[in-house]
């Protein structure tokens, strides 16, 4: 992420801004919702939560797919941009949470809530240069999807159950062309709107009836760790996926192209998506119960509104890429310089010992004799 000058504004895609601006006060929403004391699933703030699940993840995954034609430039910035902050936000994240609860625990092999997504976009557009050429792979997408909820190790441990079941969507979008976006704004608003009022009318059911456990909405682990079988699950994500398009398509047909006060969030979702994660962490601690009244709902709303109008601004994403980038220069840069040096100097060091004593040459070492050398001959 970085900040946008004003000529590169006047050049920017407008309806993408606006889109990922949706998608992530709908992240920050759902997320601050499901720690507030008096959250049930049966209920608004359930049905909020579900229907937000049912495409924010799978709209940012679709649409940084979209955006990763230059596929050079994505492996050359996958490290910078998403392990990087994995790094470094996961000590951060352990701290907060320690100071808050006392109850945290620091593994990198176990992504801390939210920083899930780095990795998985990490791996995705580190790799995307070697595989997108690969026959089907939109099938084997859909495949990898369904079938990883079938193998118990593919779970929240370096977020392999999420790089598996998610990749469908990345590659969907990164096939995405700019014309069958325009064919999606073609389809007549009043359809849309229909598909729309269906979508929400489906979270409404699941949520009051409390189908699924929350968890299968996040696609994570296996099927067996929600009590379903195997085939439930594949049923299940089957539904979740067409879910999930159809709001993304919704998106696409009624988001504005004018920019609007969400294309500044859209155009600076990284340092919401990670910061709000502490003050989720406040949220959980102090429970902020209500039962689910208006005073409940407006705390919620408030720090809803503060955290993505503060978090969004410019000048905390051009601190934040100055402070990523001095760190990349130090950890990364610096620490391949030194392991090259290190290199260096001890080839230097096993060179001179060579030729000091002579190492590699056939010598007669007897006392008194003089070394002799022996010519290889050649084998032809």
């Amino acid at each position: 992420m970085q900040v946008i000058s004003s000529e590169e504004t006047k050049t920017r895609n407008h309806l993408m801004d606006n889109i990922k601006g949706i998608l992530m006060i709908s992240v920050i929403t759902a997320h601050y919702l499901r720690v507030g004391g008096s959250f049930q699933l049966s209920s608004f703030d359930g049905t909020v939560y579900i229907t937000a699940f049912s495409f924010i993840m799978q709209g940012f995954l679709f649409f940084s797919g979209y955006f990763s034609k230059n596929l050079q430039k994505c492996r050359d910035g996958a490290v910078k941009n998403f392990l990087l902050p994995y790094i470094i936000m996961m000590p951060l994240m352990f701290i907060s949470r320690y100071i808050l609860s006392g109850n945290a625990e620091l593994n990198f092999f176990k992504p801390s809530f939210a920083l899930w997504f780095m990795l998985v976009m990490f791996v995705y557009r580190f790799f995307l240069k070697s595989i997108y050429k690969i026959p089907y792979i939109v099938h084997i997408s859909v495949f990898l999807m369904l079938i990883s909820g079938c193998i118990p190790f593919l779970g929240e441990e370096l977020a392999l159950g999420r790089i598996c079941s998610f990749f469908f969507f990345f590659i969907l979008g990164y096939k995405c062309e700019e014309k069958h976006i325009e064919k999606i704004r073609d389809i007549p608003k009043g359809i849309m709107i229909i598909v729309l009022i269906f979508l929400v009318a489906f979270s409404l059911f699941m949520a009051y009836g409390e189908v699924w456990d929350t968890e299968v909405w996040q696609m994570k682990e296996c099927y067996l760790a929600f009590g379903m079988s195997n085939f439930e699950g594949i049923f299940a994500r089957l539904v979740l996926a067409v879910t999930a398009l159809g709001w993304i398509m919704v998106l696409i047909n009624l988001a504005g192209k004018k920019e609007s006060w969400l294309s500044c969030i859209g155009r600076n979702t990284m340092t919401v998506y990670l910061l709000h994660i502490p003050i989720r962490y406040i949220i959980e601690s102090t429970g902020v119960a209500g039962e689910g009244n208006v005073l409940y709902h407006g705390i919620l709303a408030a720090a809803v509104v503060l955290s993505v109008y503060v978090l969004s601004r410019p000048v905390l994403s051009l601190y934040y890429n100055k402070i990523l980038y001095f760190c990349y220069d130090i950890l990364i840069i610096g620490a391949v310089g030194k392991c090259m040096n290190l290199i260096h100097r001890t080839y230097r060091i096993a060179a001179e010992t060579r030729k000091k004593y002579n190492l590699g040459e056939n010598t007669d070492r007897r006392e008194g004799s003089t070394p002799v050398r022996y010519e290889r001959k050649s084998d032809y």
